[in-house]
């Protein structure tokens, strides 16, 4: 079974402070997807330590494609960040790496 993992942040172009984490989980089908659990985490580059926020399923799943996970996160200041994010579906895990960048609030 494969999974696609599509990342973005609300605001798209996120600055430092409150952000939302955003993925939609695809079947190979291309139909939006449930699963079990998916998990962000989340660190400025260079960094060891992890942020973890579980994702909440919003909108509707399926054939309309509108279904995705959120998380709220605090990213406190501007730089490279990675999200990697773990889907946990029928018993298999899933993982996927997205580098973002995060602006100085103007």
């Amino acid at each position: 079974m494969k999974m696609l993992v599509q990342f973005n942040t609300n605001p798209e172009s996120p600055t430092a402070g409150p952000v939302t984490l955003m993925a939609r989980i695809k079947d190979e089908g291309g139909f939006t997807s449930r699963v079990n659990e998916l998990v962000f985490n989340y660190r400025a580059a260079g960094q060891q330590f992890a942020q973890s926020r579980k994702g909440v399923p919003i909108g509707k799943f399926g054939t309309q494609g509108e279904g995705f996970y959120t998380a709220d996160a605090e990213l406190p200041f501007p730089g490279d960040w990675q999200v990697e994010i773990e889907v946990n579906h029928g018993g298999s895990i899933f993982n996927a790496s997205f580098p973002f960048e995060v602006k100085a609030q103007q």
